[in-house]
């Protein structure tokens, strides 16, 4: 994992933005910096393209659960 991965998953992650509307809200987000290194870190280049989804999946759950349990984020809370 190096920046230059980061910034891309990062990238993905702010088009993507599965927070939708609610990422407003959040103040530490910082474009799902954190979530793409969560997401790197854990991918291995023998991962299915169901084991990263699935995994990606659990990164946000665990990311976004306190932030937002009160709120209909689609399917992150």
């Amino acid at each position: 994992m190096n920046k230059e991965h980061i910034a891309k998953v990062k990238i993905l992650l702010t088009e993507w933005n599965p927070l939708g509307d609610r990422a407003t809200q959040i103040s530490d987000l910082n474009n799902y910096e954190t979530e793409a290194i969560d997401i790197l870190w854990h991918i291995k280049s023998k991962n299915t393209t169901d084991q990263i989804s699935k995994l990606i999946d659990s990164v946000l759950k665990s990311s976004f659960w306190n932030s937002c349990r009160s709120c209909k984020m689609q399917n992150y809370c």
